[in-house]
């Protein structure tokens, strides 16, 4: 591995050199992430279309389809439109920090164990 230090090198100034330009031009850096994100979820969800037809036992086939229906009509519309994709990623990121967050403030107050919650004194 010692031998290869060049390749490591050139590979963290090619990467350094992406992210400076990702965040000079990050309105295209999003469209692109979207769209790649995107053709993940439609190949995942022809997949999952495939796997619910093969899987052999009939207990989950509606779950895979399901699971098929999700991926594809999200895979979907983050190809198609990536700028309102974008949009809805951030929002659902937003209110899943904020979720964690005031989970975080409030589970302490309700927490009976000991030597947890607020006001409890550490020796």
């Amino acid at each position: 591995m010692i031998h290869h230090w060049g390749w490591f090198l050139a590979f963290g100034i090619i990467l350094v050199l992406l992210g400076i330009v990702a965040v000079v031009r990050s309105f295209m850096a999003t469209v692109a992430s979207m769209m790649f994100f995107g053709w993940l979820l439609l190949c995942s969800g022809i997949i999952e279309f495939a796997h619910a037809f093969l899987v052999g036992k009939w207990a989950g086939f509606f779950v895979h389809l399901l699971g098929a229906l999700v991926f594809g009509i999200t895979g979907a519309l983050m190809v198609f439109k990536p700028v309102i994709s974008a949009e809805a990623v951030t929002l659902v990121m937003a209110v899943s920090f904020l979720v964690a967050c005031l989970y975080q403030f409030f589970a302490p107050m309700w927490s009976n164990l000991p030597g947890e919650g607020w006001g409890q004194q550490t020796e």
